[in-house]
C-alpha cells in the first residue's frame, strides 16, 4: 500500500516541479569582407521551434533568416535560436557584448555590457568608464516578415556628453537607420 502511495506522490511533484524552458532568438550580423568577421547576436525569450512569437498585433518571422541591405553584400544579419546575449563586432572600429530590451511591438534597444578584446579600442573607447551603458547603442524594428530596420545611435560619452562612433555599419551613415531586407531562411 505504501509503495504505490510513493509513486504516486513522486509522480505529483516531479509534475509540479517542471518549468517550460525559454527559447531565445540570436540575431547575428556578419561582415565577410576578405578575412574581418562582423558578428551581432541578440536574443528574447518568445520563441517557439519553428517561428519567432510575439505578442498580439506582432510579426512573425523564421527563426532562421538572413537579412542585408543588399542580398550580394557581405554584410548581413542571421536570426537563429539559443543565445542569451547579443555580441555585435565592427571590423576596424570595436567589438562589444550587449544586452537587448524590447521597448515596443517588434522594437528591439540594444545596450552595452562590455568589450571583448577582439579588436583594439579606438581611444576614446578605452576607458569603458566614460561610457554610459544605461543608454541604448541603438534598436533593431521589424516591420514585416520580409524587412528589419537597424538604427545605431553610437556609444554615450559621459564625459563630452555626446555620443561617439555614430557611424551606422550597414551605410556608413549617422543618425541614419539602415533598413534591411530578407534574404533567405
Amino acid at each position: 500500500m505504501m509503495k504505490p502511495f510513493l509513486i504516486l506522490l513522486s509522480f505529483i511533484f516531479l509534475s509540479c516541479s517542471r518549468e517550460k524552458k525559454k527559447q531565445q532568438k540570436d540575431v547575428f550580423i556578419k561582415d565577410n569582407t576578405k578575412s574581418n568577421k562582423t558578428n551581432l547576436l541578440i536574443t528574447e525569450n518568445e520563441i517557439q521551434s519553428s517561428t519567432i512569437v510575439k505578442k498580439v498585433d506582432s510579426i512573425t518571422i523564421s527563426k532562421s533568416s538572413i537579412w542585408s541591405t543588399d542580398c550580394t553584400a557581405d554584410k548581413f544579419i542571421s536570426i537563429k535560436t539559443d543565445i542569451n546575449n547579443m555580441q555585435f563586432t565592427v571590423p576596424g572600429r570595436f567589438s562589444m557584448n550587449s544586452q537587448l530590451k524590447k521597448v515596443d511591438n517588434n522594437k528591439y534597444e540594444f545596450y552595452f555590457t562590455d568589450f571583448p578584446p577582439i579588436i583594439p579600442l579606438p581611444d576614446e573607447m578605452q576607458n569603458w568608464e566614460n561610457l554610459d551603458n544605461k543608454k541604448a547603442v541603438g534598436y533593431i524594428q521589424i516591420i514585416d516578415e520580409s524587412k528589419i530596420t537597424l538604427t545605431w545611435f553610437g556609444f554615450y560619452n559621459k564625459k563630452t556628453k555626446k555620443n561617439i562612433q555614430t557611424e551606422n555599419p550597414f551605410n556608413k551613415e549617422h543618425n541614419v537607420s539602415a533598413n534591411l531586407i530578407k534574404c533567405s531562411e
